[in-house]
């Protein structure tokens, strides 16, 4: 998955998806001039968390990805109840981007970095694939990317969050590799090899410690 800042107008560029609360998609219909087809698609809608909604629409923007129960203040643990929620929903859509709208998500409880860091974490714990050792490989998911729009006056703020993103998304992946590699590859000799593959970035540092070094240490050897 791969993070971007969205530096156009929300309604610039043609998107795929755009997830948002409910009183910001009625704002995007009525300057799209589509009001009655979102009011059509709403009718029966019930504005609560865990109640989103997808509707489809005749314009640029050709999903609205409805995000149920936000409102000022909605508490850290449930934006991130609602994030792990949309993102299993959009990984499912035949959609290569969705794009956020922050400034719907954005309150009183969260800063920005915690608003991407939540939206990041889900997306990508939700869009993560394994199929290495299966006989079958899953089909992949069309999403590919991640689009943040928000304020162009916290811009710095939003792009320094999506670096973070971005190492995020990078570190969890190679962790669930790892970690669904079977005990007999994944060996204390594999690890250094992988360790080793990351220390050729120049910003990452690695350093083995053998069984000796560690005693040296103090540090107490287990028997596997």
């Amino acid at each position: 998955m791969k993070y971007l800042s969205n530096q156009n107008g929300l309604l610039d560029k043609k998107s795929p998806c755009v997830a948002t609360s409910l009183k910001h998609a009625k704002k995007i219909a009525r300057q799209l001039g589509l009001s009655k087809q979102l009011n059509n698609a709403i009718r029966d809608f019930s504005d609560k968390q865990g109640a989103n909604l997808c509707v489809q629409l005749d314009g640029k923007i050709e999903r609205i990805l409805i995000i149920g129960g936000v409102s000022d203040n909605l508490s850290l643990g449930s934006l991130r109840k609602s994030m792990v929620a949309i993102a299993n929903l959009l990984v499912q859509m035949p959609i290569n981007e969705a794009t956020f709208e922050l400034q719907a998500l954005k309150n009183k409880e969260t800063t920005w970095d915690m608003l991407i860091q939540e939206i990041s974490y889900a997306v990508s714990n939700s869009a993560y694939q394994y199929s290495k050792h299966k006989s079958e490989a899953a089909k992949k998911y069309s999403l590919q990317q991640i689009r943040f729009h928000g304020p162009e006056a916290k811009t710095e703020k939003i792009n320094s969050a999506m670096r973070y993103a971005n190492a995020l998304e990078s570190g969890l992946q190679i962790a669930k590799d790892l970690g669904n590699e079977p005990p007999n590859v994944c060996n204390p000799n594999y690890l250094l090899k992988e360790s080793r593959k990351l220390g050729k970035n120049s910003s990452v540092k690695v350093s083995s410690i053998n069984e000796s070094k560690m005693k040296d240490l103090g540090t107490i050897m287990q028997q596997f």
